[in-house]
């Protein structure tokens, strides 16, 4: 097998919580299972925003078959202390989330990001196929506050694509 340089600083934290459950639950997963290798381009160093294997966090734990409540995704690199950090609740089964990330870089600055996605109830909307809204904004910790940066909704077409309508 290939060695992928800085391979062994990263440390990936997967855990998750059951439905009406108190208590979290480790996922163990080699640290590159979790990446997808194929975007590492020759002599790149492997870090905490390397490509995923997986777009969606949620993917990782899609073996459990039971609806999950929460998740959480950490991928730290032991070297130069960065960390990304993910953590997601779900309701509606699984068709709604509330999703924070949160970047710390090697000073020990941190950004925060949230966002929440929605399924419409159908009773709201004039379509065949769910639609989904989706509002993605920054929190700062001085008086800055809140800042939207997008606000979209995603519907699915009967041809199997999707149309999105972007009002921010």
């Amino acid at each position: 097998m290939m060695e992928i340089k800085g391979a062994d600083n990263i440390n990936v934290e997967l855990r998750y919580r059951i439905l009406n459950e108190d208590d979290w639950h480790d996922l163990q997963i080699p640290v590159l299972d979790y990446f997808d290798l194929t975007c590492l381009k020759d002599g790149e160093t492997l870090d905490v925003d390397s490509v995923p294997k997986y777009l969606f966090p949620m993917d990782y734990f899609h073996h459990i078959d039971q609806y999950l409540h929460q998740i959480y995704v950490g991928i730290s690199n032991r070297k130069d202390h960065t960390k990304l950090e993910f953590f997601q609740t779900f309701y509606n089964q699984e068709h709604n989330l509330v999703s924070e990330r949160i970047d710390t870089d090697a000073a020990g600055n941190i950004e925060r990001e949230f966002m929440v996605a929605s399924l419409l109830p159908d009773e709201l909307v004039n379509h065949d196929g769910d639609v989904y809204e989706l509002v993605r904004f920054r929190v700062y910790d001085d008086k800055q506050g809140i800042e939207v940066f997008h606000h979209s909704f995603t519907s699915d077409n009967p041809d199997g694509s999707q149309s999105d309508l972007w009002l921010k």
